[in-house]
């Protein structure tokens, strides 16, 4: 029986080609068994979801770390001034934190200790740095509470990653996902590709942010803060009859659920649930996940179709700030960074055609 798509419900297959599949939350997962889709695999998901969902009941001792978490989730600096998506990323790299450092009072928390824990996550030093981030943030919190005097995660460095960043997908493995994926994930696939933006962002796009006229869709990225305004994106003809469709998939297939009878709302987000419920990270990373498997471009992130918008603009010629204001870069050098590629190549071509044409001159004369 195939998958159905539930939160935190993840998936991969493993050296052997067996479908693994584990309930991850708050920086722990757990292994569900029984086969995928099975009435035995459900209750196995609807038990450990249950269990995650229940609410602590012994509260951590005043003073240490696990009271300073709890904390910093009930201050209004987590719950209302961080947007969800930001929330859960914070969580994801707090709570393994929280497991070990629980009953540990805060001002235990010292740099010998942390740089520690930064090292224990060497071998993956990207989740290794946003562990640091949110660990920085969380004891910038304890500062600002007076449990401790100073931060001791503040003057330690992360750990030096040796590549250059996010790898666009090659040629053909975008051929083959948009000729060969379906639903929510070649939805997101051509927002991605055609907007340029991260995969929130793309997860936040809404019907309504359509311009009356068609032509445009208005993001607000979550990265932005308020008063940087919204991106006004124009459409790229392939993603409007993209929309087109998708658009008229959803209303068909919300009036044949609410004909059964089922539960059917009508979609707000571009990229939908099948009864019209917007996605979660979570829940949209498995069926992500799946999506990549079963058209053959596992691995490739999903923050790479950025990096393969920005090379297209770079290469149409775009200036910086033309490709800027449709990616919404923070800053022109990491715009720069991120097209690097893209404008060595259309440098260089440009450079041999000014060969070419010289010796062409040279020679009639």
């Amino acid at each position: 029986m195939g998958l159905i798509d539930l939160p935190y419900l993840h998936s991969f297959r493993d050296r052997h080609g067996h479908l693994r599949c584990y309930y991850r939350r708050g920086g722990r997962r757990q292994a569900i068994s029984g086969d995928p889709g099975s009435p035995e695999f459900l209750a196995e998901y609807h038990r450990i979801h249950a269990q995650a969902d229940r609410p602590r009941t012994n509260k951590a001792t005043r003073g240490t770390f696990g009271a300073l978490v709890e904390a910093y989730y009930a201050a209004p600096e987590f719950w209302k001034n961080l947007r969800e998506s930001t929330q859960i990323e914070y969580k994801r790299h707090i709570e393994p934190m929280r497991e070990k450092w629980r009953d540990v009072p805060v001002i235990g928390i010292t740099k010998r200790v942390i740089r520690a824990y930064r090292d224990s996550l060497a071998e993956q030093p990207r989740k290794a740095n946003q562990a640091l981030d949110a660990l920085r943030i969380l004891l910038n919190y304890a500062v600002e509470i007076e449990i401790i005097d100073n931060n001791p995660a503040t003057r330690i460095k992360p750990i030096r990653i040796d590549t250059e960043g996010w790898k666009p997908w090659p040629q053909p493995a975008l051929e083959r996902f948009s000729k060969l994926a379906s639903g929510a994930p070649r939805t997101a696939f051509f927002l991605a590709l055609f907007t340029g933006q991260r995969r929130a962002d793309v997860l936040a796009m809404r019907w309504d942010a359509i311009t009356p006229d068609g032509g445009a869709i208005v993001v607000k990225q979550a990265k932005k803060k308020k008063e940087e305004g919204a991106l006004t994106i124009p459409l790229h003809p392939i993603l409007r009859v993209e929309l087109a469709k998708i658009k008229a998939e959803q209303t068909s297939r919300t009036e044949t659920r609410r004909r059964q009878k089922r539960a059917a709302a009508t979609p707000l987000t571009i990229v939908a649930r099948l009864d019209g419920s917007a996605y979660t990270e979570d829940g949209f990373a498995a069926l992500w996940n799946r999506a990549q498997h079963a058209t053959g471009c596992a691995g490739l992130p999903f923050h790479g179709l950025r990096k393969n918008a920005t090379n297209t603009l770079m290469e149409a010629g775009c200036s910086t700030k033309e490709a800027q204001a449709i990616t919404g870069h923070n800053t022109l050098m990491m715009l720069e960074h991120y097209a690097k590629g893209a404008n060595q190549k259309r440098l260089a071509e440009s450079a041999m055609a000014k060969v070419v044409r010289a010796e062409k001159s040279k020679a009639r004369t």
